[in-house]
């Protein structure tokens, strides 16, 4: 294993910024790929894409460990700081649901605030917050392997709820709160503490065998467990490698990265969070009927969203929700 390139700034990385931009794309391909589109294709938007939140995750706990890691810090930037992001754009949402589509969205308490349905994406806010304050606190307890351990023990716990698509008896969706995010955070520490890096065939590699593990776990699901392939599960066992691949080769990617490029990669919360608002808007006049369609719906959403965002960043009060 070689050493990993030094970042180019105590705050950038060009290959990670490259990767957000990547991840986004993933994110607006999974949620855009619609309901007409055939099993095979489903199955691919629904599998392929999975390696997208956890990286941001990965992302999170590598630059924790770039510096002092307090709990007090920790809980002020990721839950003081995601608040008024999440509630804006959740206020932002259920407005807009309300004009396209005559109603809220609201379909119960939970949802709203800990899921942000009618934005469903808006999950990812809160859970990063969450997931980020648990690690630092059993960092603080139990050390860097304590926290890795809790946040592997606390992933599987989800995993059979999750692979299985039931609430289970706590009425509790898995992806929620810590359950997904902290093993993430945790190993995202832990490799930027350790200064590991694999090479670029290495990284593709555990990559490549993640996604492969990814499809024999949903074809067992199906085999043994009666839960089709198209079934939209949030996670499986086999997402760990399949993400922590990717972020290697993202690592990996330093010094390959054109500067416009990866640039796009500091506004990429902003996007996703703006990204489902595009896509309600496109698929309303734009039925993502067909394969090409999802494909162009892709395209328009994500080069929107980005131009929105960086155009948000530019005005003090907007940039509040965008970065």
């Amino acid at each position: 294993m070689s050493q990993p390139t030094n970042v180019l700034s105590p705050k950038r990385h060009m290959g990670i910024d490259l990767f957000r931009v990547v991840s986004f794309v993933a994110v607006v391909a999974a949620h855009a790929r619609g309901y007409y589109i055939g099993p095979r294709a489903t199955e691919f938007f629904l599998l392929v894409p999975r390696f997208a939140v956890p990286y941001f995750f990965l992302v999170a706990g590598y630059f924790l460990s770039r510096k002092p890691l307090y709990l007090v810090p920790v809980a002020k930037l990721y839950l003081i700081r995601l608040l008024p992001v999440f509630v804006g754009w959740l206020l932002i949402y259920l407005l807009a649901h309300e004009l396209l589509f005559g109603n809220s969205g609201i379909i119960g308490v939970r949802q709203l605030l800990v899921e942000g349905v009618p934005a469903y994406h808006l999950w990812f806010l809160p859970s990063l917050g969450v997931s980020a304050v648990t690690f630092a606190l059993c960092l603080k307890v139990s050390g860097k392997s304590g926290a890795l351990v809790a946040g592997i023990l606390l992933y599987f716990l989800g995993v059979p709820f999750v692979e299985l698509n039931m609430e289970g008896p706590i009425h509790w969706n898995f992806r929620d709160g810590p359950f997904f995010g902290c093993i993430f955070i945790a190993m995202g520490y832990w490799i930027g503490k350790s200064d590991l890096s694999l090479t670029i065939k290495q990284s593709v590699a555990i990559a490549s065998a993640g996604l492969l593990l990814q499809c024999l776990e949903s074809f067992l699901l199906w085999r043994y467990f009666q839960v089709p392939p198209t079934t939209d599960i949030n996670y499986f066992i086999s997402t760990i490698p399949y993400a922590v691949g990717i972020f290697f080769l993202a690592l990996g990617c330093q010094r390959r990265v054109p500067d416009t490029i990866a640039k796009l990669g500091e506004k990429t919360l902003g996007s996703y969070c703006i990204h489902l608002l595009f896509l309600w808007l496109v698929q309303t006049v734009f039925a993502p009927s067909s394969i090409a369609r999802v494909l162009i719906t892709i395209i328009i959403v994500s080069i929107a969203s980005l131009i929105a965002s960086n155009l948000m960043s530019k005005i003090k009060l907007l940039s509040l929700l965008v970065e």
